[in-house]
């Protein structure tokens, strides 16, 4: 699976060359003028495909720790160092931290590009990067 060449794609345009559980719903308390998003997952639990309005897939979540393939080079083993060979300095980044209501998160960087950015997060407890995940820009927090 090729994340770039889905990103942005319209979901029923390719459903037919991946093997998936099926659309389903994203829980999550609406507010006033959002959108129900709805999402896509492996059965496997590698990846999970987030929807917007019309089925246009907007975010990829790869769960490198489920067995996810990687994207662009990039393995669960990747370095931070490794990380900015490939991409060059990350345009955001942030270091472990411990929330209230999610637990310890891992550390993360963010590149953006002009067609997508590039989210990764690193297992808390150690350096290695447990997910990626690829957005189109109108999609980036």
């Amino acid at each position: 699976m090729d994340p770039l060449a889905l990103l942005g794609k319209n979901f029923d345009e390719v459903k037919d060359s991946l093997t998936h559980s099926g659309v389903l719903e994203a829980y999550e308390n609406l507010e006033e003028g959002e959108e129900q998003e709805y999402y896509v997952s492996a059965p496997d639990n590698s990846w999970e495909f987030l929807l917007e309005k019309g089925n246009n897939i907007k975010t990829i979540f790869l769960y490198l720790e489920n067995g996810s393939a990687g994207f662009g080079g990039v393995s669960t083993n990747t370095t931070r160092d490794e990380l900015v060979s490939i991409f060059g300095k990350p345009s955001r980044h942030g270091e472990t931290q411990e929330f209230p209501d999610l637990g310890l998160k891992g550390a993360w960087e963010r590149y953006d590009f002009e067609n997508y950015s590039l989210h990764i997060e690193h297992d808390p407890h150690s350096d290695h990067i447990s997910m990626l995940t690829i957005m189109v820009p109108s999609a980036v927090p």
